[in-house]
C-alpha cells in the first residue's frame, strides 16, 4: 500500500479494478492467440488461480455496490 501511495495511487479499489481489466484483456488476447494446449500450460503456471481471484474481487465489488445504498437527490433550492 505504502508503494502505490508513494506513486500517488490513493484509492486502491480504484486501481485494482483498473489492473484486473487490464489483466482480463491480456488475458483473453493470450486465448486467442495460444493454442488449446498452450492456453492449458498457461493456466497452470499460475494464471488460473489469478483468473480466478479478479473473479472474486468483481463478484464481491458486484454485491458491495448492490448494497450500498443510492445518494438521495436533493431538490432545488427555490427563491
Amino acid at each position: 500500500m505504502n508503494k502505490l501511495q508513494s506513486a500517488r495511487v490513493e484509492n486502491y479499489d480504484l486501481y485494482m479494478s483498473v489492473r484486473d481489466k487490464w489483466f482480463e484483456q491480456i488475458d483473453n488476447t493470450y486465448k486467442k492467440i495460444f493454442t488449446p494446449e498452450q492456453w492449458v500450460l498457461y493456466l497452470k503456471t499460475g494464471a488460473a488461480k489469478n483468473i480466478k481471484a479478479r473473479e472474486k474481487r468483481k463478484e464481491k465489488m458486484q454485491k458491495s455496490s448492490a448494497t450500498a445504498q443510492p445518494a438521495k437527490k436533493e431538490k432545488p433550492m427555490s427563491f
